[in-house]
């Protein structure tokens, strides 16, 4: 009597079940799918292709990056002063504090020396391979090779106020080879951290090219010193090894993120934003309106942090560097002219790079020669894009103020 009954309640359940395993089916398929897009916009997910590169010792500017950073050694008044100097012009410096900086550089010297050795080397090589290839603690002394960059970021800043311009170039050198020995390394952090000493080197340059004494001598040339490894690969290859490590089993959520990160659940999921991610390199995130008001929205809320929010302002660091190189390669330049003739040019029209979309806004760079002989750079909109989505805004203007030339015969 109650047979019909029971023969609908089982096609119902055969129905739902046919539905959940085509679920199950269309999701594997999707995860496949993602798996395979990440290997065609990053590279192969294995290992073996995010180790180091092999470069002969040699020419190993890393073996003497490591050999400076283990030879620096300032106790924690030091390191608390070199900290202070780097917030402060250096006309606002104290006697107390210039002195400080003689014993911070006479205490340093040992890793100044070597750091010299350094930056007459082009290449570097770190020599991660396997697990540390991809690890968010690569084996290599990031804590104090940043000390060393702002040691160098705050004694070339006193170069430019002395006119001490070979001191001046030898520490932008010295910037740029610890900055491109850091992003040429896989791992997000040495990237990170490289993008950081990428800002302190456009922080000098940008005291020197504003500085009414600067000379000709400090500025010829200097562009092919600063720091120039192709950024939105070295990024891409950064998320791919992060990739690479979820998908192996060699790295964990927490290894990356820490708990700082929200927690993502599923082995696939972080693969997908780690996708989503690496298709948003295909446009300035400073033009991405919804993109910066919703990482403002929520970067108050430190403890909370998604992944994909982490993931973006990594990007949106790398981009701005990219169009902070621009700016500071276009000052040096149009100083140099106005040094040269004693007039800054009335256009920007004989460097074509300057009409090129900016890699971190997607606009137009703004100059402007003043009636009285002073000029302008500016990249419009990228400061405030970057300080409403980031944390910690940027210490270097996208605003460069040129002063008036002296004539060459003067």
């Amino acid at each position: 009597m109650h047979r019909p009954r029971l023969t609908t309640s089982l096609r119902i359940l055969g129905v739902a079940v046919a539905l959940v395993l085509a679920l199950l089916l269309a999701l594997r398929v999707q995860a496949r799918v993602t798996r395979q897009d990440l290997e065609n916009e990053i590279g192969p997910v294995t290992p073996d292709a995010y180790a180091s590169a092999t470069v002969p010792d040699a020419e190993n500017s890393a073996i003497w990056w490591r050999a400076a950073a283990a030879a620096l050694d300032l106790d924690e008044d030091q390191t608390t002063l070199v900290g202070d100097l780097s917030k402060l012009r250096v006309g606002d410096w104290t006697p107390e504090q210039s002195e400080g900086l003689e014993r911070v550089v006479a205490q340093a010297a040992p890793a100044l020396t070597l750091a010299e050795r350094a930056a007459a080397l082009r290449a570097s090589s770190w020599g991660l391979s396997g697990a540390q290839a991809t690890s968010p603690k690569p084996d290599i002394p990031i804590l104090k090779l940043l000390w060393l960059a702002r040691v160098l970021n705050v004694r070339a800043r006193l170069a430019v106020a002395t006119g001490d311009w070979a001191v001046f170039r030898l520490c932008v050198t010295e910037l740029g080879g610890i900055s491109a020995s850091l992003e040429r390394e896989t791992p997000l952090i040495s990237l990170l951290v490289g993008l950081a000493v990428d800002r302190m080197a456009a922080d000098v340059v940008l005291t020197a090219v504003q500085a009414p004494s600067t000379q000709r001598e400090a500025l010829d040339g200097l562009a092919a010193r600063l720091p120039d490894v192709d950024l939105i690969p070295a990024w891409k290859r950064s998320l791919g090894g992060m990739a690479t490590g979820f998908k192996t089993g060699s790295l964990s959520f927490n290894d990356v993120f820490g708990d700082v990160v929200a927690t993502v659940t599923g082995r696939d999921e972080p693969l997908d934003i780690v996708l989503e991610a690496v298709r948003l390199a295909n446009e300035p995130v400073g033009s991405d309106a919804m993109l910066i008001e919703g990482l403002e929205s929520r970067k108050a809320d430190t403890q909370n942090i998604s992944m994909a929010d982490m993931l973006a302002v990594s990007l949106l660091r790398t981009q701005s560097i990219l169009s902070l190189r621009r700016l500071e390669r276009l000052a040096i330049s149009v100083r140099l002219e106005g040094l040269s003739t004693g007039r800054y040019p009335e256009t920007l029209a004989r460097w074509p790079q300057a009409s090129t979309p900016d890699p971190f806004t997607g606009g137009t760079i703004r100059f402007e020669r003043r009636a009285d002989g002073s000029a302008v750079l500016e990249v419009p909109g990228a400061e405030l894009a970057y300080n409403r989505a980031s944390v910690l805004g940027t210490f270097v203007p996208y605003t460069w103020e040129l002063p008036a030339p002296v004539s060459a015969s003067s």
